[in-house]
């Protein structure tokens, strides 16, 4: 929960960090999918491929589809 809330940080820095280590949970972070989705529309570019990043090592169907998705919009 500190980390969903902590995607939300007006500080890039500590989006970037967050999205890092729920990358690194992997699989374990399945329950941030929706709001690693909803951090997507950051307007940082490096928190959105922070994001990519950890949507694809978590590896689930509905983050492949959000990264294909975001890929698709740039």
């Amino acid at each position: 929960p500190d980390l969903i809330q902590a995607l939300q940080d007006a500080d890039s820095g500590v989006c970037v960090n967050v999205t890092t280590a729920l990358g690194w949970i992997g699989g374990g972070a399945q329950d941030t999918v929706p709001s690693l989705i909803q951090a997507l529309q950051d307007q940082d570019a490096g928190v959105c491929q922070s994001v990519v990043e950890a949507l694809e090592n978590i590896d689930t169907p509905e983050a492949l589809k959000a990264v294909e998705e975001y890929e698709s919009r740039q």
